[in-house]
């Protein structure tokens, strides 16, 4: 009986021990910044996605060449990625777009 709560404990803990709990963290999607232009202007799209068990579930739209479109960007310079992740189970992800 005792080595089965120990098991239990261990799974429970499991989430905090790999650091899966809570992510949020903002990356380029690219490193070549050779002669970049900063941009103005700034917009997003966000994309979300759900996953327990065997289902995974993921709607709405990031990318770039939509969200500048739906922005009014004719011009894209860079772009970055912004992820938020919550217990391996929810995440979502917004592309930020910057350009004229």
């Amino acid at each position: 009986m005792r080595a089965r709560w120990f098991a239990v404990l261990c799974l429970a803990l499991l989430p905090a021990a790999t650091g899966c709990v809570y992510l949020h963290v903002t990356e380029p999607l690219d490193v070549n910044f050779d002669r970049t232009p900063a941009a103005a202007q700034q917009d997003g799209g966000s994309v979300k996605r759900i996953s327990y068990a065997l289902a995974d579930v993921q709607w709405s739209s990031n990318a770039i060449g939509d969200i500048a479109r739906r922005n009014g960007i004719t011009r894209v310079h860079y772009a970055d990625v912004e992820t938020l992740r919550i217990l391996g189970v929810w995440t979502e992800r917004w592309v930020h777009v910057y350009g004229e």
